[in-house]
């Protein structure tokens, strides 16, 4: 078995980590994933208190009291983060915790803010502090990468805990280890699953058009919904398309036999245009509005071979009317990764956009799309909207009620 060891744990840890792993193998047979964890807890016998600090308010309150100590004397803090281990790399932080003295902890929340407090960044400058924890470099740094914090002197200023007399320590609290089991593994007495996590889904409207005509009348609705529109102000749409899968080495493959358009939870537009030979002029005015934006994953790509394949000129669509999700998650996340739809829809709304095989390669182009095509088609392109409002911290305007 290969365990995911990326804490760089001391010597004297390293016998509680063989033992647990010994102790697991034993009980079970094939595991899929693994990884160490490294906790801390109060020791036996002692009273523990622990503040919870849930708001931006109570966190500023908890690291002035902090900080009004530090100015009296040297303050040695134990320091512990904790994100979802699930692209662990890539999650935000979602609590800080910090040990404040021998039987007192606080539980920083801050998992729904963007920016911690003044009080916060300036404890953990403080000439004054001294951080200790395992892997507490990258803890710092992790900290620095989620909440844009210049971090290279608090590195630098870190110190070997063993430099340290345990009486002298500010948190005396007890670390240990354990192996935590990432996906379900194989026992003895058969497979064992992890709770289900809620699955993504469209519950709004889907309004479906198949013909040139219907398509046009819709889009010459929503076009003059996006005229109402003030000039800094954007209509979006979660947006994305389908087309027939072929084996066919090389771009293009079908031609594009579904339109998806999602401008908010109540309602979704699909438009399929497998028997088009031309796209509605209200729908390439749409695509191209000042005043509307599309959003989804590769999305540049989605609009080319639309212009390839109904010959149009989509150069001011690229130039002035996309926002690419993995850029945009990119840039709000501060990380650099390639993300797939539903990767971005687990790690940033903690649900599972399911997207099975025999749909996604079914064949788009059939006069009557099934209702398992429609319901996948809607949850995409709802799913890129949703993303991009929960990271843009927006929210769509009722367009189904401007549309009666």
């Amino acid at each position: 078995m290969e365990i995911k060891d990326e804490l760089e744990l001391p010597d004297w840890m390293k016998p509680i980590m063989d033992k647990q792993t010994k102790e697991n193998i034993s009980k079970r047979t094939v595991f899929s994933d693994a990884r160490i964890k490294v906790s801390h807890s109060q020791p036996k016998g002692e009273k523990h208190s622990t503040v919870r600090c849930n708001t931006f308010y109570d966190i500023a309150e908890w690291c002035e009291k902090l900080l009004n100590k530090a100015d009296d004397d040297i303050l040695i803090l134990g320091l512990d983060l904790d994100w979802p281990s699930a692209y662990k790399s890539i999650f935000k932080t979602k609590q800080i915790h910090i040990c404040s003295g021998e039987n007192e902890c606080a539980i920083l929340n801050v998992a729904e803010v963007d920016s911690i407090p003044r009080s916060l960044a300036l404890l953990l400058n403080h000439s004054n502090v001294i951080w200790l924890g395992f892997n507490i470099h990258k803890d710092i740094a992790k900290l620095g990468k989620d909440f844009s914090l210049v971090v290279d002197e608090i590195i630098s200023r870190l110190q070997n805990p063993e430099d340290f007399d345990e009486v002298k320590l500010s948190c005396r609290h007890h670390w240990s280890v354990k192996l935590v089991i990432e996906k379900g593994f194989k026992g003895p007495e058969g497979i064992i699953k992890q709770p289900e996590t809620k699955k993504f889904k469209f519950n709004g409207l889907i309004n479906y058009t198949n013909t040139v005509n219907d398509c046009g009348a819709v889009c010459e609705k929503l076009l003059s919904i996006a005229k109402l529109f003030p000039k800094d102000s954007k209509l979006v749409f979660g947006f994305d398309v389908e087309w027939p899968f072929t084996y066919k080495a090389g771009p293009g493959g079908g031609k594009v036999a579904l339109i998806q358009m999602c401008p908010e939870k109540r309602v979704c537009f699909l438009f399929h245009v497998s028997s088009f030979k031309s796209l509605p002029k209200t729908l390439v005015l749409l695509l191209k509005h000042p005043r509307v934006k599309l959003t989804g994953l590769n999305i540049a790509n989605d609009i080319r071979k639309i212009g390839r394949d109904f010959r149009i000129d989509v150069t001011d669509i690229l130039q002035n009317n996309l926002v690419e999700l993995c850029t945009l998650a990119n840039k709000k996340l501060n990380v650099s990764h390639r993300w797939s739809l539903d990767g971005l829809v687990l790690n940033q709304l903690n649900v599972v956009l399911e997207k099975p095989k025999d749909v996604r390669i079914s064949n788009w182009a059939a006069n009557r799309l099934k209702k398992e095509q429609v319901m996948y088609a809607a949850a995409d392109a709802y799913a890129s909207l949703a993303v991009y409002n929960y990271l843009m911290k927006t929210e769509s305007p009722n367009i189904l009620s401007l549309l009666n």
